[in-house]
């Protein structure tokens, strides 16, 4: 029980970083290495999760959805890896420490608590990645923003799915108003 509660926190925690470095990533859009960079960075964690997700998740709603995050990404993959190479970044970005530390807390989680503590890790990413996103449709940079203006629909539709989902779960995000 101590496991599944530290794991949790450990999660909890992540959720509120990326939540108090979202809010200082929005300011950082004006710098396109730093958005390309960044966005590499989220994408590698995003895919390490939602693959764990696939194997470990007993709903088949979050199998699902963390199925078409991956399909998806793929996709996306091939419009980020041009903006990152036009702005000298490395792609696909190698998992940091704290990423690794998310990942692993999350492999922690008891198995009965993933599902809902995965969809509330997802809901608050994806959440994030709108804000940030929608700040860099607006960048001077024509790159970044086309990026950003092309990948907002499915960040939207990864979103709305993510808080239906959670809901379905028993999860504590569900749907926001206000991204």
């Amino acid at each position: 029980m101590k496991k599944v509660i530290l794991a949790a926190m450990v999660l909890m925690l992540a959720g509120c970083e990326q939540t108090h470095s979202g809010a200082t990533r929005f300011s950082l859009m004006t710098d396109p290495a730093t958005f390309a960079a960044q966005t590499a960075s989220d994408r590698a964690l995003e895919e390490a999760m939602a693959q764990l997700a696939m194997r470990r998740a007993k709903s088949d709603d979050v199998k699902s959805y963390a199925q078409r995050v991956v399909v998806d990404g793929l996709q996306n993959d091939k419009l980020l890896q041009v903006v990152a190479q036009q702005n000298k970044v490395g792609f696909p970005a190698p998992l940091s420490n704290a990423d690794l530390a998310k990942i692993h807390a999350l492999t922690d989680v008891a198995h009965d608590q993933f599902d809902r503590i995965f969809m509330d890790t997802m809901v608050d990413s994806q959440r994030n990645a709108f804000r940030n996103f929608t700040a860099a449709a607006k960048s001077a940079d024509a790159g970044i923003s086309e990026y950003a203006k092309a990948s907002l629909p499915v960040i939207r539709d990864h979103l709305d799915n993510a808080e239906r989902v959670d809901v379905l779960v028993g999860g504590g995000l569900g749907p926001s108003s206000g991204y």
